[in-house]
């Protein structure tokens, strides 16, 4: 029984890990890039450029990287991430706003969409990386100047989005909390500096009669 018992101890630990290491696996094959045309930034999963250790999306930490291209409706957000139980069915999407090139405290909105992730082929410390796509196209965000986001396991299970050590993407460093209250540090203080693999699609330039900040604010 005590055995039964620290062996349980273990398990919850490891799930409310802060940060997760391991290597790349896998020959990818599972995922297909979207057409270049509807694209406003993107940064595809490249096992190559794969971090070290990748920082939680869960419980008290939160794990967000900058957009800061051209202004317009975003209507999907497709990332790369890993669970050490079963892949979610549902993830919110972070959106935080931007101060001096860094994130400014809580999300203006974390809202939550039914995801259905598909396998990408590759692995992550022994675990299938899943590549899951939150569509916002029933009801798109409007940008207009750099904002920060990220997908966030609001369930209680694991979830570690991936990233990458290219920085010059997006040419700021993403940034995570490690405890409550909405700190948020850059990559660099305790991972390595780099960016999420992430594909943000939309429409460029037609903001008008969409989600703006000022609306966001009022919503949430």
């Amino acid at each position: 029984m005590k055995a039964l018992i620290f062996l349980c101890f273990v398990t919850v630990a490891a799930y409310a890990a802060g940060t997760f290491g391991g290597i790349t696996g896998g020959s990818g094959g599972g995922y297909s890039s979207p057409p270049t045309k509807d694209v406003l930034c993107s940064y595809v999963y490249n096992p190559d450029e794969q971090m070290d250790d990748v920082g939680a999306s869960f419980l008290e930490y939160a794990t967000i990287d900058d957009y800061d291209g051209p202004a317009g409706d975003i209507e999907s957000y497709t990332c790369w991430g890993i669970s050490q139980s079963s892949p979610p069915a549902t993830l919110d999407l972070l959106v935080v706003e931007d101060f001096s090139s860094t994130p400014a405290g809580s999300p203006l909105s974390s809202y939550s969409y039914d995801v259905d992730p598909v396998n990408s082929g590759y692995t992550y410390g022994g675990y299938t990386i899943w590549v899951v796509v939150l569509d916002l196209s029933a009801n798109p965000l409007a940008v207009d100047g750099r904002i920060w986001l990220g997908t966030y396991r609001s369930d209680g299970s694991s979830w570690y989005p991936m990233g990458g050590t290219t920085v010059e993407v997006h040419q700021t460093e993403g940034y995570r909390t490690v405890a409550e209250g909405w700190q948020w540090q850059p990559f660099s203080d305790s991972l390595q500096a780099g960016n999420l693999f992430q594909i943000i699609q939309g429409t460029p330039g037609s903001t008008l009669n969409r989600n703006t900040w000022a609306t966001i604010k009022s919503m949430y």
